[in-house]
């Protein structure tokens, strides 16, 4: 749905879910190392701000805590993002954390 391609590199260290709802609909948080070497187009830290976006749309405390991750809003204050993508009522946002060099996706479906 979102053109992004993930490098072969890559590895999921963290993925939750909420239930789907009779429409597939839900929340997922996954958290990926991406080695620098294997980080292609969309996936360079430097590209991304300081902070989350705060548009009116979902925090990633509120996907995390629907997706059950242990993950909150006062756990990604350091985070670096890049602007959120939207199709129609689907939410992606990609976040860096400099500390833990991962990335954070915090994804809502509908």
């Amino acid at each position: 749905m979102w053109g992004i391609e993930v490098p072969s590199g890559a590895e999921v260290l963290e993925y939750y879910s909420s239930e789907a709802d009779f429409h597939g609909g839900r929340d997922e948080v996954y958290v990926l190392d991406i080695p620098a070497a294997d980080r292609a187009e969309g996936w360079d830290p430097a590209d991304y701000g300081d902070g989350i976006p705060s548009d009116g749309a979902p925090t990633a405390g509120e996907v995390s805590a629907s997706a059950g991750s242990p993950i909150t809003d006062d756990m990604v204050h350091s985070l670096s993002c890049a602007d959120p993508e939207r199709a129609e009522q689907n939410y992606l946002l990609i976040c860096f954390d400099e500390k833990d060099e991962a990335f954070y996706l915090f994804h809502q479906i509908f």
